[in-house]
């Protein structure tokens, strides 16, 4: 009778230990699904939008696609509710359709302990508590942050825990086994307790392998009792995890695919270069733009036009912002790029480079300058016209008067002709100097090139026979529409520039082809270049090169240029010659 005894109090303290121990470790395991669900379903939320959410803008798209969002949560982790809070516990967004932003919420005040402790970074769990339903349910919390890493909101999410109802029938179905146990024999009383052995075994790892991975695929042995079910209510939780837990994950590899993606797109479509530097001075990304303007498509390549230009170079190693304009060599000519870096965040050994083409807006700025000083040199124009060229003609009339006065003296006749040559050069100074400032009005029509670049050749015929050079033509046959005469005006002062540049038998290159919608003339010499000193100012009135020259030709011929929309430029200056290029559009 007592060995009867003490089985019916084992079966008792076994069954007690079951649920008590069951108990315990779904509590865990709940608690930490909760708080997962909450931690993963808080860092999709937009800490920046939910913060800007007032009273009245349930009907706005940030409250809907909140609202949606948490929906979706709850439909896809099978919650029981969820919903988002401010720093007073009131209601932002709900999943309810009556639910209200500054809405009193009861269950933040219940569980105010965890509240508090959620908006300082943990992610608690709430207790259990009873609903009207009369079912336990059980909360937990995480906090939103903004884009600068602040607290904007506290997302909150509750589950039904009815695995407690589960525990209670084991608790009755244990007392009837219990009663039982008391009306059967000792013989049954021990073949029962012994048959319970292998059931509470088969629990206990279950609810252990529930805690410690919900993946585990651990089958119990089949049962038909009490305990079966309830293993088979186990399973079947454990599956519900598992399968949570992998469309959690799921979804975060979506969503981080999806930034990731979205990342790659915004780097690509910039126009600037970006490119991230390790601390060894590595490139660990770059952007298709950073690769156009180095001229390197890989990694390797990228890293040896950095260490190649000691000022792209030097700013891999300075202070935390650096920036710098460095001029590099690219596609056969020199373009102006503008350098930042910066470091990354918390670490300071790894940079960003930010690298800017500005080549065309350095143009624009010179050609806007240039422009400046052509409409002041107009305005000049008219007064140099009465105050130079009268006072000119007069004392072209008194030497006039002069050498009649002093025929019969040979040497002041010399000296009164050699001051009206003087004069005659001032005064085509003069004209030229007019002729530049003054407004052209182009005529435009359609105009083969070769026969503009003959017709310059023509006029230039007598220079070119005198210095006895070779010229040597390219031409393609293209049509550009412009104005002919000028354009022949201007491809004239190029083609006297490179005559009187080379040494007498050499040659003069010209070289002319369609690039697209534009036409590239260009005109080379077999002089010995441009100084250094002029080259920045070459276009400048009054800016020459060489003895004798009045410095108005270069800046005459890109005045043409720009007027037709192109422009005239230095292309190339060496020992071994310069080239002048006219750029031209070609017009429809």
């Amino acid at each position: 009778m007592l060995f009867f005894v003490l089985a019916t109090a084992a079966v008792g303290v076994t069954a007690l230990f079951s649920e008590r121990a069951s108990e315990s470790v779904l509590d865990h395991e709940l608690e930490k699904h909760l708080a997962g669900v909450a931690g993963v379903a808080a860092a999709a939320q937009r800490g920046d939008v939910l913060a800007a959410l007032r009273p009245g803008d349930e009907g706005t798209l940030a409250y809907r696609n909140a609202t949606d969002r948490l929906r979706r949560l709850v439909h896809s982790t099978e919650l029981n509710d969820a919903f988002l809070l401010d720093r007073d516990g009131r209601l932002l967004v709900g999943v309810d359709d009556d639910a209200r932003i500054g809405a009193e919420r009861f269950l933040p005040r219940l569980d105010g302990a965890e509240v508090a402790q959620a908006w300082r970074g943990g992610q608690p769990v709430g207790t259990r508590y009873v609903a009207r339903d009369g079912r336990p349910y059980r909360a937990a919390y995480a906090r939103v942050l903004d884009s600068g890493g602040r607290p904007a909101a506290l997302l909150g999410v509750e589950a039904s825990a009815d695995y407690y109802a589960a525990l209670h029938v084991l608790r009755e179905r244990s007392a009837l086994v219990g009663a039982l146990c008391l009306a059967f024999a000792l013989g049954l009383a021990v073949l029962v307790g012994r048959s319970l052995l292998a059931p509470i075994q088969d629990l206990a790892h279950m609810a252990e392998a529930i805690g410690e991975d919900p993946s585990d695929r651990l089958q119990p042995r089949r049962r038909s009792d009490e305990f079966g079910l309830l293993l088979d209510s186990f399973t079947r939780l454990r599956d519900r995890l598992r399968a949570r837990d992998e469309a959690l994950a799921r979804r975060a590899d979506a969503a981080l695919a999806r930034e990731r993606a979205l990342s790659e797109r915004i780097l690509s479509s910039l126009q600037s270069g970006i490119i991230t530097v390790d601390a060894g001075g590595h490139v660990t990304s770059f952007n298709p733009a950073a690769a156009r303007i180095l001229e390197g498509e890989d990694v390797t390549a990228l890293e040896a036009r950095l260490a190649a230009v000691p000022a792209l170079a030097a700013l891999l190693h300075q202070g935390d912002v650096v920036k710098s304009e460095v001029e590099l060599a690219h596609g056969g000519r020199q373009i102006v790029v503008s350098a930042a870096a910066l470091h990354l965040g918390a670490d300071h050994d790894a940079r960003l480079v930010v690298l800017d083409d500005i080549t065309e807006r350095r143009d624009l700025e010179g050609r806007f300058q240039a422009r400046e000083t052509l409409a002041k040199l107009g305005e000049m124009s008219a007064g140099v016209a009465h105050e130079v060229r009268n006072p000119l003609n007069g004392i072209r009339l008194l030497l006039g008067l002069l050498a009649r006065d002093v025929e019969s003296l040979p040497q002041c006749r010399g000296l009164v002709d050699r001051a009206q040559q003087e004069i005659d050069g001032l005064n085509a100074i003069v004209s030229e100097f007019l002729q530049f400032a003054r407004p052209l009005d182009l005529q435009l029509e359609r105009a083969p090139v070769a026969d503009i670049i003959e017709g310059a050749l023509l006029l230039a015929a007598a220079e070119i026979d005198r210095r006895r050079l070779i010229v040597r033509r390219e031409v393609a046959a293209v049509e550009i529409r412009a104005d002919a005469a000028q354009l022949k005006r201007a491809l004239l002062n190029l083609v006297l520039n490179a005559a009187q540049a080379s040494p007498e038998g050499g040659c003069i290159e010209i070289v002319a082809a369609r690039r697209g919608d534009r036409v590239r003339i260009s005109v080379r010499d077999g002089g010995t270049g441009v100084d250094a000193e002029v080259r920045d100012r070459l276009f400048t009135p009054f800016v020459t090169h060489r003895d004798g020259g009045t410095g108005l030709g270069l800046a005459v011929a890109q005045k043409i240029a720009n007027l037709h929309g192109g422009d005239c430029q230095l292309e190339e200056s060496s020992l071994q010659g310069s080239r002048f290029t006219l750029e031209l559009p070609v017009g429809s």
